[in-house]
């Protein structure tokens, strides 16, 4: 098994896990790993592999503008005969 370190943790969230492992006579570890165990059994954590999760951050970065695909001011709000904006 991996080793995990939390660092940061908000006080009221280290709380209730110490709450909920004293309810169920575990160490605050045994509690964290069952809570992220039953979020991602019910769903809240959706398993994706590594080259999925690169797949999803290039179609999110190929969705982006192209820096040099902007139009100008000028094309953009277009400008009269006398230089003013319509």
């Amino acid at each position: 098994m991996a080793d995990l370190l939390l660092k940061g943790v908000p006080e009221q969230i280290k709380a209730w896990i110490a709450g909920q492992a004293k309810a169920h006579r575990r160490s605050m570890t045994q509690e964290a790993i069952s809570l992220f165990v039953e979020a991602h059994a019910k769903g809240a954590v959706p398993a994706r592999s590594g080259e999925e999760e690169i797949r999803a951050v290039l179609t999110s970065f190929r969705s982006l503008p192209r820096r040099g695909s902007r139009q100008s001011a000028e094309k953009i709000i277009g400008y009269d005969k006398r230089g003013l904006p319509r």
